[in-house]
């Protein structure tokens, strides 16, 4: 059984009792179907393998850099007033939000 997939077949896959996906491409390998990272053998960065503090590193950067580059934009369109009080509100909700990954984490050590 196979569907088109932009003029190409696409291999039809099928999973195993796991739910691990069987792939016919070896490129692929088994893999979860829920596995959002994919193969990371030949990458400079392994997800899977991150502790903590590097996963929060990551994240305070992606969030840091993606704000500030739309700030601007987002400021010409709402205009100055609702811009800052949109600013205050998110940065309030930002920090409650780490409070409670940072709760979640002292009450859960295991994790690491």
């Amino acid at each position: 059984m196979s569907e088109m997939y932009l003029g190409e077949e696409k291999p039809y896959r099928s999973y195993d009792g796991d739910g691990v996906e069987e792939s016919p491409d070896p490129a692929v390998g088994n893999q979860s179907p829920n596995d959002v990272f994919g193969p990371e053998e030949h990458h400079d960065i392994h997800y899977k393998t991150l502790t903590w503090q590097l996963v929060a590193v990551l994240m305070i950067a992606e969030i840091v850099s993606n704000g500030m580059l739309s700030l601007p934009s987002s400021l010409a369109v709402v205009g100055l007033v609702p811009g800052l009080i949109l600013i205050v509100f998110l940065g309030v909700f930002a920090l409650f939000t780490s409070w409670i990954l940072i709760q979640f984490k002292l009450r859960h050590p295991q994790g690491e």
